[in-house]
């Protein structure tokens, strides 16, 4: 009983941040596309973070490069709408290593921290 209940939990939290990051992630490709302030590979790479292949585990490897790659940009990036786009990116990356996370039944660190 208390396993179906905890898998129930999981596969809703799960589907609760597949439809929250898929949305996040078209919003963002929106607006980066607005302030046309980021490359055309900018733009295939926030695109592609909503696209990360693999086991939990792989994608939290590749997600883990990503992050670091959005924090690096934010520590050089020096235009306030550039900034904004990365900003987010680097939220978005936050929130499929949690929903990756959620999947291999670990502790989540991001804005979904209070619901598992």
């Amino acid at each position: 009983m208390l396993e179906k209940n905890r898998e129930a939990i999981v596969v809703d939290v799960q589907e609760r941040f597949d439809d929250d990051v898929s949305e996040i992630s078209d919003t963002l490709v929106e607006k980066a596309e607005a302030e046309d302030k980021i490359t055309e590979q900018e733009k295939r790479e926030l695109a592609g973070l909503d696209h990360v292949k693999g086991s939990p585990k792989e994608r939290l490897i590749v997600l883990a490069i990503e992050l670091q790659n959005y924090k690096d940009k934010l520590k050089t990036e020096t235009d306030e709408k550039r900034l904004k786009v990365f900003r987010a990116a680097k939220d978005l990356v936050e929130s499929r290593i949690d929903e990756a996370r959620v999947e291999m039944n670990l502790k989540v660190h991001g804005v979904y921290a209070h619901t598992t």
